[in-house]
């Protein structure tokens, strides 16, 4: 009898110390490379021209901020390569002074999107993320921007890994289809 209670401690025991399962979000265990830039010594918007140089089937880009011409370079190059490029901008900053959103809708026509936040009429994109033939992430607060690059304090997270991309195509995939 003793044991059996001792066995039922320990199953409590286990049962209050284990982790929590979360009621929302996703789960993704990032497994493979990663690489951090950080601004202004590591040059985070070179890693993400890298990036996009090196897409061979699609590109999915969620942006905020959006004035650094050889990152919208890249994207049209890779859109020119045939792959498939897809991007949202967020509508408060493309009017901006520098902004690329113009540029870039008229070379993707229907695959660029500029928007507001969840609601399709105010709010913000506020999302700062690209994934790159359904493998590799660009992630961090790193605007596409002169200032994020050489003003800023910000950072870059390039993660190599099907699973944590398959999330992030399903938030671009849910934002896509927003009001």
């Amino acid at each position: 009898m003793h044991l059996v209670w001792r066995g039922i401690a320990l199953a409590l025991v286990l049962i209050v110390l284990a982790p929590a399962r979360p009621t929302q979000g996703q789960s993704a265990t990032a497994t493979g490379s990663m690489s951090v830039y950080f601004t202004p010594q590591d040059h985070p918007g070179d890693a993400v021209v890298r990036a996009f140089s090196g897409a061979r089937h699609e590109i999915l880009a969620a942006i905020y901020e959006f004035t650094e011409s050889e990152i919208a370079g890249a994207l049209i190059e890779a859109n020119r390569r045939h792959v498939d490029v897809w991007l949202l901008m967020d509508r408060s900053e493309s009017h901006q002074r520098g902004s690329q959103s113009f540029r870039l809708t008229e070379v993707l026509g229907n695959h660029a999107r500029i928007r507001a936040g969840i609601d399709g009429e105010s709010g913000i994109l506020h999302n700062k993320f690209a994934v790159i033939d359904g493998a590799r992430v660009l992630t961090g607060s790193f605007n596409w921007t002169y200032s994020a690059e050489e003003r800023n304090w910000e950072n870059l997270l390039v993660v190599d890994s099907p699973a944590l991309a398959q999330a992030y195509a399903r938030q671009f995939h849910r934002m896509w289809q927003a009001p």
